[in-house]
């Protein structure tokens, strides 16, 4: 299990804590989110780049690799092995023969990106905050959105097995039907983070707790002593579910 935090990055396993810092390469220890490549590499977002873990040492992407803006808030990699990056200024799109980068001037919503999905069809969706776009064909194109959402900004994507697009909101859940982002009722938490279940829907970490969905009904998971806001959730291959909260 990898943590990140503002501390730094930590791995948990098999009942020993392995901590990572700058004699490892990873000057910035403001860790936004962790993710893997399609490769199987570690990558961390910090404020000041992405760092990816090859071995023991960890190498640095930034602007000065063509990165678009150094915060990053989330990476992703597709089925093609290109990885996505999420940043304060646009999306960065890492590829074997160099970066592309995308902002508002390509047609993207807004420059603020928190985070990418891509589905079965080939598309890549951005998580802005003025509103969900996807790129297809070398074009991006922006959807359309209910206005029973008190905000535009989107803070999380999954997609679902039967290819749904679903997103969260800091005022609620939506799903995208007929190229507009439709509102779930009654559910109007603060939602940051959507993860996939094993066995089908996907884990809702909000700041009321931990939900799950499946076949578009929203359940509140009940567990004992975990924590009331909850900012990412996860299963492990186990079956196991991992909480991380503000403060913990």
């Amino acid at each position: 299990i990898w943590i990140g935090g503002q501390s730094g990055l930590a791995c948990w396993e098999k009942g020993a804590l392995s901590q990572y810092g700058k004699s490892h390469g990873l000057t910035d220890k403001r860790i936004v989110s962790i993710f893997e490549t399609l490769d199987g590499k570690i990558g961390a977002a910090t404020w000041g780049g992405v760092f990816f873990l090859e071995g023991k040492r960890f190498t640095y992407v930034g602007v000065k690799n063509g990165l678009v803006f150094n915060f990053v808030f989330g990476g992703l990699a597709d089925r093609e092995g290109n990885i996505w990056l999420a940043t304060h200024l646009g999306v960065s799109c890492l590829r074997t023969l160099g970066v592309v980068n995308y902002s508002t001037r390509h047609n993207l919503s807004h420059d603020t990106v928190f985070c990418t999905a891509w589905d079965r069809t080939g598309r890549t969706w951005f998580a802005t905050a003025e509103g969900v776009c996807y790129l297809e064909k070398g074009k991006i194109k922006r959807i359309r959105q209910d206005k029973a959402f008190s905000v535009r900004s989107i803070h999380a994507l999954v997609i679902d097995r039967d290819g749904t697009v679903w997103a969260g909101t800091p005022a609620g859940l939506g799903y995208i039907s007929g190229n507009r982002l439709r509102y779930l009722p009654p559910y109007k938490e603060n939602i940051f983070e959507l993860v996939k279940r094993k066995n089908g829907g996907f884990w809702i970490a909000s700041n009321k707790g931990v939900y799950f969905l499946k076949d578009r009904r929203v359940t509140r998971f009940e567990g004992p002593d975990y924590p009331l806001s909850v900012s990412t959730v996860m299963e492990d291959s186990k079956g196991d579910l991992w909480f991380a909260a503000p403060g913990t």
